[in-house]
């Protein structure tokens, strides 16, 4: 093809371990490929960006920005954090699922303080997600559910939606647009808005009250 690339960036792997294409590609061109996904996945690309192209400063700074939002988010939220600091965190894909902390979302749930509670028997596997079924539903005794459903053209489909509706327990429903991709700096603050901003809508009173506080 005539290319002759001082860098290639590549979302999908990572050096050292099992990625024939990234080894095929290392051969031919300087070749950098990391995976979002895991955990603090895209700080460590930006860094090791950073560090290819000889501008670790500004990789720095974005992750420094990043942070900083974060800890206003985390500022926002602390009266709803008080009041309800366990949350069960349920995600609607193709079938109703649970997350627990390791899920690539479920970082940031706990970044807000909250702590992500898995009912009593279910088993998550490492990566953080597993189905639940309805009779686990009910054994759900969290301080909040926060479900999760991902809309297309406006609507949200969210499986057993009734069944968590009748636990008694606040539910916060997040609606994310389909094709939002998972993880990113700028991805992951579109996460915590939509989060911070559902908290307040099912916590409407503790919300305004602390906001009423701040403004006093």
């Amino acid at each position: 093809m005539g290319l002759n690339p001082d860098l290639i960036v590549r979302h999908g792997g990572a050096p050292g371990l099992d990625d024939p294409i990234h080894e095929q590609l290392a051969e031919l061109f300087p070749t950098l490929s990391f995976n979002a996904a895991s955990p603090a996945g895209w700080q460590k690309a930006i860094r090791a960006l950073g560090e290819a192209v000889d501008r670790p400063a500004d990789a720095e700074q974005v992750i420094a920005d990043y942070e900083a939002q974060v800890e206003q988010f985390r500022t926002e939220m602390e009266a709803i954090v008080e009041q309800a600091p366990t949350a069960t965190f349920l995600v609607a894909l193709g079938q109703l699922g649970l997350a627990s902390e390791d899920f690539v979302l479920g970082g940031l749930v706990e970044s807000l303080g909250f702590d992500i509670v898995v009912p009593e028997g279910v088993e998550v596997p490492p990566f953080g997600f597993a189905n639940i079924s309805s009779e686990a539903i009910g054994d759900i005794s969290s301080d909040a559910v926060l479900y999760m459903g991902f809309s297309q053209d406006g609507e949200l489909d969210l499986p057993d939606r009734s069944l968590v509706e009748s636990l008694d327990i606040p539910l916060v429903v997040i609606d994310i647009p389909s094709g939002t991709p998972w993880t990113g700096p700028l991805t992951e603050m579109i996460y915590f808005e939509t989060f911070v901003n559902a908290y307040k809508e099912a916590f409407g009173d503790v919300a305004m009250a602390e906001e009423a506080m701040d403004s006093a």
